[in-house]
């Protein structure tokens, strides 16, 4: 696949530079006017806290909080805290801040991939194998919010992206439909990544993870994220690694909401491979503002 210049761009922002020994400065997307992407500094964090590891070192959780919206258009600064080293697990701690202010932090673990005992309960479904399915011929995930939406005017869509999202088994998209239960989303990057860092596609994994699941916790109430009145706004984000995983090349997002109580929404999710394999795992708390 030819490589998008938004795909391009999301690279470099990943490639951040080193600020002392365990500081490292970075940017966001040109051209962006809302707050920062919640995914971007899980992403950012992540290859951070990597690169003061050792490199046979792979990401296998990290645990974030979203502290202060971030503006695009000032530097990131990433402190990281080298929290413990031990044989089998290094943990790190990453303190993003804009002009002094702390916006964010999260909390990662790496360990040395291993052979080991392997079960999934996906492997007991009859339908765990997706290698039949074309995403690329599902419908586009753009285009049924926007057909579902009070809200047409928003700058949403004409945004570009280096991530394509299509849905399997798209639910209805009139206005006003209430959607629940499992959602199956394909993604993936318009552009290959040079390469097999497992540091580096985790933690485009970690972009990816956050593009969707905070809208699930407003579908659930007959709303789009983007209709008048409505607010969708990330609180923290967990993830786990299963195993190291190519982020380039079609993967199925299987997601659903737990539950929405007090103003906020828990929604958990799960990377697929084409062909059954579940390689990581992410759940997300946002606040969940809905119309009067």
């Amino acid at each position: 696949m030819e490589s998008s210049p938004e795909f391009e761009e999301l690279l470099d922002l990943l490639d951040l530079q080193p600020d002392g020994p365990l500081g490292f400065r970075g940017g966001s997307p040109k051209g962006r006017t809302r707050a920062l992407f919640g995914g971007q500094l899980v992403a950012q964090a992540l290859i951070a806290a990597g690169r003061t590891t050792p490199a046979e070192r792979v990401p296998h959780s990290l645990h974030a909080y979203f502290l202060r919206p971030g503006d695009p258009t000032k530097p990131l600064d990433f402190a990281v805290e080298a929290i413990r080293d031990g044989r089998n697990y290094h943990h790190r701690q990453v303190v993003v801040t804009q002009q002094g202010r702390e916006i964010f932090r999260q909390l990662a673990g790496f360990t040395v991939d291993q052979p080991g005992a392997s079960y999934q309960a996906l492997a007991d479904t009859p339908d765990a194998a997706t290698d039949a399915v074309d995403p690329a011929s599902l419908t586009d995930y753009i285009g049924w919010t926007m057909a579902g939406t009070d809200n047409p005017d928003h700058p949403w869509p004409s945004e570009t992206t280096a991530i394509e999202v299509t849905f399997e088994q798209a639910p209805p998209a009139e206005r006003g439909a209430v959607v629940t239960g499992q959602l199956r989303m394909w993604m993936r990057l318009r552009g290959s990544v040079p390469g097999a860092d497992p540091l580096l596609h985790g933690a485009l994994l970690a972009w990816m993870s956050d593009k969707t699941l905070a809208d699930l916790a407003i579908l659930c109430h007959g709303y789009r994220w983007l209709d008048h009145g409505v607010s969708s706004v990330s609180l923290d984000h967990s993830m786990w690694f299963h195993e190291p995983a190519r982020a380039d090349g079609w993967l199925r997002f299987d997601q659903e909401v737990d539950r929405t109580a007090g103003g906020r929404g828990l929604v958990r999710g799960r990377f697929v491979t084409p062909d059954g394999r579940q390689v990581a795992a992410a759940a997300q708390e946002a606040v969940v503002g809905l119309p009067d």
